[in-house]
C-alpha cells in the first residue's frame, strides 16, 4: 500500500470520523495525545508552521490559537473540506491544502516549524515504511535551525 491508496482509505473513514471525532467520541485525541503535545510543546507564538496529516484541523486550530501562523495538509479531500468548512465558521487563519506529506506543496526552508501529531499516531505500518522520504521532506521544508 503507498500513500495515495491509504489517502483512499482515510477518505472513505473521514466523514465518519469528523463526526464522531466532534461529538467528544476520540477520547484518545482529547485526553492523552493532545494535552501531551501540547505539554512539550515549545512557544510557537508568531512562528509560520505547517501541520502534516491535519485530518479535519483540530489540532491545527488548537496550534493557531496559541499564536502560530499555519499552513495544514492532508491526503483527504473529506479532510480537507472539513477543515476549510470550520476555518470559514470560525476564522483562525490556517490555509488547508490537499497533499501527501511525501509531495508537499512548499518551497525549502519554508517553515519554522513542523508537526503531525495525527499523522504519526494514525499511520498504517506500509506508510510508515516511508517515514524516512516524510522526514527527508519535512526537513527540507524547514528553515536552518527549526523544530521538527
Amino acid at each position: 500500500m503507498n500513500d495515495k491508496e491509504a489517502g483512499q482509505y482515510w477518505n472513505d473513514n473521514a466523514e465518519a470520523w469528523t463526526t464522531l471525532a466532534r461529538a467528544g467520541f476520540d477520547i484518545y485525541r482529547d485526553y492523552l495525545n493532545t494535552p501531551a503535545f501540547f505539554e512539550i510543546l515549545p512557544t510557537v507564538k508568531g512562528l509560520l508552521g505547517i501541520d502534516i496529516g491535519c485530518g479535519e484541523g483540530h489540532n491545527t486550530r488548537l496550534l493557531a490559537q496559541q499564536g502560530a501562523q499555519l499552513k495544514a495538509v492532508d491526503i483527504s479531500e473529506t479532510f480537507i473540506k472539513k477543515a476549510n468548512d470550520a476555518e470559514r465558521d470560525s476564522p483562525v487563519g490556517i490555509t488547508y491544502n490537499i497533499a501527501s506529506a511525501t509531495e508537499l506543496p512548499f518551497e525549502n526552508a519554508y517553515f519554522d516549524f513542523v508537526v503531525g501529531v495525527s499523522a504519526t499516531k494514525s499511520s498504517s505500518f506500509p506508510i510508515l515504511l516511508q517515514t524516512h522520504s516524510v522526514y527527508q521532506r519535512c526537513n527540507a521544508a524547514l528553515q536552518h535551525r527549526c523544530t521538527l
